[in-house]
Order: structure tokens, then C-alpha cells, then sequence
């Protein structure tokens, strides 16, 4: 067993185990979602680590991205499924290109969460860490309903135009 599968395995079981339990367990539709999402990509990556036809490993630098990028979308997919957030209100600011929507975290807190150009959010997770944070991930889920974590919006916090518009478009769709 090399060690590209050795680490597949690991990681495939992780977060299958992760979205049984939600999916046992929890009843309400984001945790539904969550639940969802995680099995997804937890084949997603099963499949990632596979060998491809002509025996190429995936390089040592390629396992240790993606054994950075799966617990830190883990946790915060259990943190967002956890949690009580909640939708306070939210406002287009830029037609198709920018959307501002106000939450409330598990403690009471309203956090503002900019869906545009640049992802933001004004909690201390994501003004220390970078990344996307699990009043994002909420909004992403929840609201915008972007279940494809191969979704380039999962990758990046400074989505395309196009990206934008495609998701929007669900969001408001025209008559």
C-alpha cells in the first residue's frame, strides 16, 4: 500500500464516518446539507488520492495541501452544522456581483458576511486564519445553496465574476 492510499483511506473514512453521523443524527436541513456535502467530498477525495492510469503518485507537496485543506473544511463544516446560525437579514449591494448578509453566531453575535469579489466575514476566525469560516460556509450552504464543494467558490475567497453570477442567478433568479 503506498503511501498516497494509506492517507486516502484515512482521510475517505474520516469524513464518510463525519457525514453518517450528521445524517443520522441531525434533522434539520443545513445539517441535512452538511451531512451531504461532507460524503461528497469525502468521495471527491477518495478519488483524488487514486492512481491514475499510467501509475503517477501525487507528490509529497500535493499530499500535504490536501491534508491541510480537509480538516480545515472539516471542522468548519462540523462547527457550521453544530451551531446555531442564523439568517438576521441580508442586501444586494452590487447587482449579480455582491451580496452583504448579516448572521447570528451560537453566541448572539452579528457577524457581516460579504459574498462578492472577496469573500469576508467580520469574526475572528476569518480575520486571523484567512479562510473560509463557517459563517461563510452557512452562507454558501445555507442561503446560496452552492452544495458542490468543487465549486470554485470552495477554493478561493476572490471568486470570478462568472462564479459570482452563476451563483447569484440561483439565488435571484429572473422571471
Amino acid at each position: 500500500m503506498t503511501c498516497a492510499s494509506h492517507i486516502s483511506r484515512r482521510s475517505f473514512m474520516h469524513l464518510f464516518s463525519l457525514a453518517l453521523f450528521f445524517m443520522s443524527n441531525h434533522n434539520s436541513d443545513t445539517e441535512q446539507q452538511a451531512a451531504k456535502i461532507l460524503n461528497t467530498y469525502a468521495k471527491g477525495k477518495e478519488k483524488a488520492y487514486e492512481l491514475s492510469d499510467d501509475d503517477q503518485f501525487l507528490s509529497e507537496s500535493d499530499i500535504e495541501d490536501i491534508e491541510q485543506t480537509v480538516p480545515e473544511l472539516e471542522i468548519r463544516l462540523e462547527r457550521m452544522a453544530k451551531q446555531n446560525i442564523r439568517l438576521v437579514s441580508s442586501e444586494m449591494t452590487a447587482y449579480m456581483k455582491s451580496h452583504d448578509f448579516k448572521v447570528k453566531g451560537s453566541t448572539g453575535t452579528e457577524y457581516t458576511v460579504t459574498i462578492g469579489p472577496k469573500l469576508h466575514c467580520t469574526c475572528r476566525d476569518h480575520n486571523v486564519r484567512g479562510t473560509h469560516c463557517k459563517h461563510i460556509l452557512f452562507i454558501l450552504l445555507r442561503e446560496l445553496k452552492v452544495t458542490d464543494l468543487k465549486s470554485p467558490v470552495y477554493e478561493t475567497l476572490t471568486p470570478s465574476d462568472k462564479v459570482l453570477k452563476d451563483i447569484f442567478s440561483r439565488y435571484h433568479p429572473t422571471k
